[in-house]
């Protein structure tokens, strides 16, 4: 019986998905898996547009190195195409395309969408994680997280020179929607002082307190990490500005330290992609392969406590995966817990 792999990426793009895809496709047609595996364009768009190319070992190979996403992605669901339940129509498109089974790379979104379609529509599909923010619910690692981090690393490193030249302090936003994985660990790289995340609401005089005592304590300049989304305790229904100006306000307001703020904003999705997205990559699409070939169909590709393994996909439709306040994160000091033995390693 011949078979045919459809592979999509959707949603935010994100370092180690084309290594992802370069591995699946190997895998499968190296490993008798597929007969052929189609690339398909722009995420979920791609299959309602008939947009796709044949993919094989000589071509995956240009891109499995390079991030973001070659076959492209969109921010599409079937089930809400305007406003509309479309995923009817996306099962007689793939059937058009001969898509027999589909991989389906992206973030929480993305794959509670493609578990939707397994369940209600019974298409056979597997799961890969793929997102910077690394808050998939089943997985403790979701491909890009650990290259985003670098680039925040890299970011808050260059910062650090003109606010140690300036005595400011410098606020600067990462990414992560709602989940405070980036902020937290960028700030353990950096060894940021204080690191804002959505999990707590933080009180804007606390900070300014915490920034007091490390001026007495002789710091001439401190670089405040912010996640996205995090919020200030005295104005949870603040207006709709950014959390860095926000902050930024609060601290003049209340000191006469210098202030700056930044956003690190999208080059932490197109950060270069480091060995362990790399190495990430390639695992998770052979396991993958792994799932298709053994017929498991309806789940995900995970790493849990540092071993490559499976869960239903169901798994991601209980919500996000957060920053664990009390083993991860120190709400008086308003910073990462100090870890040692015992710590989980991503």
């Amino acid at each position: 019986m011949m078979v045919t792999l459809g592979i999509l990426t959707n949603g935010g793009d994100g370092p180690g998905t084309n290594q992802a895809v370069a591995s699946l496709t190997k895998s499968s047609l190296e490993g008798s898996v597929a007969d052929s595996v189609v690339g398909i364009r722009d995420g979920w768009a791609g299959i309602y547009n008939e947009n796709v190319m044949l993919l094989d070992a000589l071509t995956v190979r240009e891109y499995a190195n390079s991030s973001g996403t070659f076959l492209g992605t969109s921010r599409l669901n079937p089930f809400n195409v305007k406003g509309e339940d479309k995923s009817g129509q996306l099962v007689v498109k793939m059937r058009d395309l001969g898509i027999d089974v589909l991989a389906v790379i992206g973030g929480d979104g993305s794959l509670k969408a493609a578990y939707e379609l397994y369940k209600t529509r019974g298409i056979p599909l597997v799961g890969i994680p793929q997102t910077i923010d690394n808050d998939v619910l089943g997985t403790d690692y979701s491909l890009g997280f650990s290259s985003a981090v670098d680039e925040i690393q890299r970011y808050v490193n260059t910062a650090r020179n003109t606010s140690k030249s300036m005595n400011i302090i410098h606020i600067i936003k990462t990414m992560g929607r709602n989940a405070g994985h980036l902020a937290l660990h960028g700030g353990i790289a950096t060894g940021v002082g204080i690191i804002l995340i959505p999990e707590f609401a933080f009180r804007a005089e606390d900070v300014v307190d915490l920034l007091r005592k490390r001026r007495e304590s002789g710091y001439n300049y401190d670089i405040v990490l912010v996640a996205e989304n995090a919020k200030i305790k005295d104005r949870l229904n603040n207006e709709s500005r950014d959390i860095e100006l926000i902050l930024a306000e609060e601290i003049e307001n209340r000191t006469k330290y210098k202030v700056r703020n930044d956003s690190i904003g999208f080059i932490q999705r197109g950060a270069p992609t480091n060995s362990y997205d790399n190495e990430m990559g390639v695992k998770f699409g052979n396991a993958a392969a792994e799932l298709i070939k053994n017929s498991q169909v309806g789940y995900m590709v995970a790493l849990r406590k540092g071993l490559v393994s499976a869960v239903p996909l169901k798994r991601v439709t209980g919500g996000i995966r957060t920053v664990n306040l009390r083993e991860d994160y120190d709400v008086m000091r308003l910073t990462a817990k100090s870890a040692g033995l015992g710590s989980p390693v991503y």
